[in-house]
């Protein structure tokens, strides 16, 4: 995927559109944050490609969507590899680039690195949107 020259200001509109949101399963969550990112980045979603591909409804909480990857895929990071390729080292991740990572409750989420790229930005649950540190991922890929 090629990046649009204005990319940075693009992702950094969105970080401010999504710092309003609450979260909510199917429409407002950690894989649509990621993709409207990777949108505002590259003019492409691959929520909405894999979305199209791999459900015939949209889920509407926690157990639906762990049962839509986990009936395709035996996990989120094998989900995400099958729309954008192999995943990179964490070491490897860099500005704009999505990432796996462990919350709290030791659930896998996605997120995208800040524009400084020293923090992960992600949707989080309870909190909104926040910024976690890269040691909280494992997995990325470049965007």
């Amino acid at each position: 995927m090629e990046r649009f020259k204005d990319w940075e200001i693009r992702l950094h509109k969105k970080f401010l559109e999504w710092s309003e949101v609450d979260f909510q399963w199917g429409e407002k969550d950690c894989c649509i944050f990621a993709g409207d990112c990777i949108e505002a980045i590259t003019s492409k979603n691959p929520m909405t490609d894999f979305i199209k591909k791999y459900s015939n409804n949209p889920y509407t909480n926690k157990r639906e969507a762990i049962l839509l990857i986990k009936n395709s895929f035996s996990d989120l990071g094998s989900c995400i590899e099958q729309v954008l390729g192999k995943p990179r080292d964490i070491n490897f991740a860099q500005r704009g680039d999505l990432v796996l990572l462990k919350n709290n409750n030791n659930w896998r989420i996605c997120g995208i690195v800040d524009l400084t790229g020293a923090k992960i930005t992600a949707l989080s649950l309870k909190d909104g949107l926040v910024k976690l540190p890269m040691s909280d991922g494992y997995l990325s890929w470049k965007i």
